[in-house]
């Protein structure tokens, strides 16, 4: 596990849509998120088969969406009222999202975010992405108009949460450069393990000032699975949107949301 390198410097989230703010003490939050974590035993969850599983019904990841899974956001309405975000966007690819975004929706949607913050940012605002399973692969966040939005390889079967989330905690620290640090998590939640489900509470638990979004992807049924995980008050998640549907007009929605708390300012779909 990484330290906690935003420590020094604490900063005060936007107002949660969902679930309340994490406290301050690991100690108490373990506490109470490590019953959870045992109460999902040593399950496997959803289609995530573990580390070694075969991915081969999953489509790739492209570039660009097709068609009508175009994600575009409209001009905000309202003024600015935050500082400059570093955002990090990870996008599941595990066995159990195989289904997940045959028309590249989700991709589409990190771009319009792209493109969101390069015509109506402000200095300072950065995003980045990274796709995961078994592994993952990282593009630290830049300056928005530079955001490059590469296929992904075959990442695997299985989800290995804990990895993910630190793996983009050590990329945010180390490109934001003052702005503050937004996590983005597109999954339907499920950890290969109860021990991922715990250190990944650790992992959350020593970055208290990155602001985390999840955008629950419940088409397959996974998430309600491991919702009782994410909806530990302790965690401190700032906002769960579960979504039934992999198209674009919930995926952006939900985006969109984030946008809006991370800004202050409204943001809609086209």
């Amino acid at each position: 596990m990484i330290g906690s390198p935003w420590a020094a410097s604490p900063r005060r989230r936007p107002r949660p849509l969902s679930v309340g703010r994490r406290g301050s003490r690991l100690p108490w939050m373990l506490a109470a998120v490590l019953p959870v974590a045992a109460w999902f035993g040593w399950q496997q969850f959803g289609d995530d088969d573990g580390p070694t599983a075969a991915a081969s019904a999953r489509p790739p990841t492209t570039a660009a969406p097709t068609g009508s899974e175009a994600v575009e956001f409209a001009a905000p309405t309202g003024d600015r009222s935050t500082g400059p975000r570093c955002s990090m966007v990870m996008i599941d690819e595990s066995a159990s999202m195989s289904q997940a975004d045959a028309a590249g929706t989700r991709p589409a949607a990190v771009r319009a975010a792209s493109d969101f913050f390069a015509d109506y940012g402000i200095d300072g605002d950065r995003i980045g992405v990274m796709w995961f399973a078994d592994r993952t692969e990282v593009i630290d966040p830049a300056p928005p108009a530079e955001l490059p939005m590469a296929a992904t390889a075959d990442l695997g079967g299985g989800t290995q949460l804990a990895v993910a989330v630190d793996a983009a905690l050590t990329s945010l620290a180390a490109n934001c450069d003052g702005a503050d640090p937004v996590l983005v998590i597109v999954s339907d939640g499920a950890a290969s393990s109860s021990n991922d489900y715990t250190a990944m509470a650790t992992a959350l638990g020593n970055a208290p000032d990155v602001a985390v979004h999840l955008i629950a992807m419940n088409d397959n049924g996974a998430y309600s699975t491991a919702q009782p995980f994410w909806s530990e008050p302790s965690l401190g998640i700032v906002s769960i949107q579960p979504i039934d549907s992999f198209g674009s007009a919930e995926v952006g929605a939900a985006m969109a949301n984030v946008l809006s708390t991370e800004t202050g300012q409204t943001v809609t779909t086209r």
